[in-house]
C-alpha cells in the first residue's frame, strides 16, 4: 500500500510542478487506470477467497478454492468444529445468505458460502452424520480493522 501511495504522490507532484495541459491529462488517465486496477484486484482477491467447494469423506474435509487453484484439507481430528452463519453481501443492497465456518483447532476459519455454492443444502445435512461439533449459529458482525477497514469477527475464534 505504501508504494501506491508514493507512486499517486508522486504523480501528483509532477501535474502540479509541470502544469502542462496534456501532460495533466495524461498523468491523471494514468492515476485513473492504476486505481481501477487496484480497485479490481482488490475486488477479485476478495471474491477469489469465497469461491469454494467442500467435500466430506470418512477422513475429513476437503475444501477446494476454485480462483486460487488450491485446495485445504482438513481431518477430522484437527477441526474444532463448525457453526451455522449468515453472510451479507451485494454492497448497499444488503443481500444475505447462509453460511457454514470450519474452525481447525490451529485456529483457521474456513467458510462455507450458500451463494456461490450449489451443494450447500447436502453439505449442511451431510455433517450431521461426521464427528464434526456443532458449536451454534452467528450472526454477520464486523468491526473497525486498522482504523478504516471493515473485517469480520467469528464468534467461536480463539485469537479475538
Amino acid at each position: 500500500m505504501v508504494s501506491y501511495t508514493s507512486f499517486f504522490g508522486y504523480l501528483m507532484y509532477a501535474v502540479f510542478l509541470v502544469g502542462n495541459g496534456e501532460l495533466t491529462a495524461l498523468v491523471l488517465a494514468c492515476m485513473i487506470n492504476l486505481l481501477f486496477i487496484w480497485i479490481t484486484i482488490a475486488a477479485f482477491r476478495n471474491v477469489s477467497q469465497k469461491m469454494n467447494v467442500i467435500e466430506l469423506n470418512e477422513t475429513g474435509v476437503r475444501i477446494r478454492y476454485l480462483m486460487k487453484f488450491n485446495s485445504v484439507l482438513l481431518d477430522w481430528d484437527q477441526i474444532r468444529g463448525y457453526s451455522k452463519s449468515g453472510y451479507l453481501y451485494g454492497g448497499l443492497l444488503r443481500l444475505k445468505t447462509k453460511s457454514i465456518v470450519i474452525y481447525t483447532k490451529s485456529n483457521q476459519k474456513h467458510e462455507v458460502i450458500k451463494v456461490f455454492n450449489s451443494g450447500f443444502d447436502n453439505c449442511q445435512k451431510e455433517l450431521r452424520n461426521f464427528p464434526i461439533i456443532c458449536l451454534g449459529s452467528e450472526g454477520f458482525v464486523t468491526k473497525t480493522h486498522k482504523g478504516f477497514f471493515m473485517k469480520r469477527v467469528y464468534k467461536y475464534d480463539e485469537s479475538n
